[in-house]
């Protein structure tokens, strides 16, 4: 009984650490924190990005933005100025200019953009409530170009894609609600992919659409199903440094991997709570070394994903 008892409270003692994350061995999936407010813990954590120099972003449902180490280790972290009516859903890093990395909120519920710098000081904020162009209803995520321009997902009275020049200056918009080609249904996520692409997860039309960077419709990807190329509440997606792209699906509870062209090369994970095992994932987001980190939102915590070392499987 003597040896349970010092068994139980090393392992307690390992779970009250912020700091403490659980390395399956061998694998290629490292788990990062669990359900709680201590820093380097989540409350079913939504916006993820990944920095450059390897550092995570991630808000959470209670309104707290952390940033982290690439191990995991929690650096900052903040509470954003109101939250009541609901928090974030989409983050991302600036970092374009070197020394002047900044980090961009979608702050879906209060209908506005907030950048913050990396120690958490509000350094601009732009939007305001309406269906007009320039205005916004539930902003959801942003992508950026290598000009600093963002393109930003909404739905609300309207569900389409707005482009703001860096100084939240509105250029142009497209899209309406619907299931038509060009439109949505209540789009949660966006990237930007070189030459001047951008791709959106056409949430609950079960779907992926490109367009180029000025709006011009280039393809629509998939359709609502469990089977090679189809999705179920594709919520978040990423880029990989090889071209590849990864959908997190919501609903399926897993991560599929297409080629740059569209072509679905496999999947990964399943519904669980083992490492490599998701809950309703909201979102995914490439890393510096080939890695993704995702936002395992039911587990109420991060998995990072050694790309490279996946087995991705139901492809050719």
């Amino acid at each position: 009984m003597k040896y349970v008892l010092l068994g139980l409270l090393a392992l307690l003692a390992a779970c009250s650490d912020p700091a403490a994350f659980r390395q399956p061995s061998p694998g290629p999936v490292r788990v990062i924190g669990s359900h709680g407010r201590l820093p380097g813990h989540f409350s079913s954590p939504r916006g993820i990005d990944f920095h450059p120099d390897g550092r995570i972003a991630v808000a959470d449902r209670t309104g707290r933005v952390q940033i982290l180490s690439a191990g995991g280790a929690p650096l900052r972290e903040w509470i954003l100025p109101a939250f009541d009516n609901g928090t974030p859903t989409g983050i991302i890093f600036d970092a374009a200019r070197p020394g002047t990395s900044t980090l961009l909120l979608a702050d879906t519920h209060y209908s506005r953009i907030l950048r913050y710098s990396l120690d958490g000081k509000l350094v601009q904020q732009f939007g305001e409530y309406g269906g007009e162009p320039g205005k916004m209803i539930y902003p959801t995520d942003i992508a950026l170009d290598p000009r600093g321009n963002l393109y930003i997902t909404e739905y609300g009275i309207r569900d389409r894609v707005m482009k703001f020049a860096p100084d939240g200056h509105f250029i142009q918009e497209w899209g309406d609600s619907g299931t038509e080609p060009g439109q949505f249904q209540r789009a949660l996520g966006i990237v930007w992919i070189p030459p001047g692409r951008l791709i959106v997860a056409d949430t609950c039309n079960h779907r992926l659409q490109v367009f180029t960077d000025d709006g011009k419709l280039l393809a629509v990807w998939g359709k609502v199903g469990k089977g090679l190329g189809e999705f179920k509440y594709p919520y978040g997606l990423c880029v990989l440094r090889d071209g590849r792209i990864l959908v997190c699906e919501y609903g399926n509870n897993r991560l599929q991997c297409l080629s740059a062209e569209g072509k679905p090369l496999g999947f990964y994970g399943r519904a669980g709570r083992t490492p490599g095992e998701f809950a309703t994932p909201w979102g995914v987001a490439a890393g510096p070394d080939g890695n993704a980190v995702v936002a395992d939102t039911g587990n109420h915590r991060l998995q990072i994903l050694d790309v490279a070392r996946i087995s991705w499987t139901g492809g050719d």
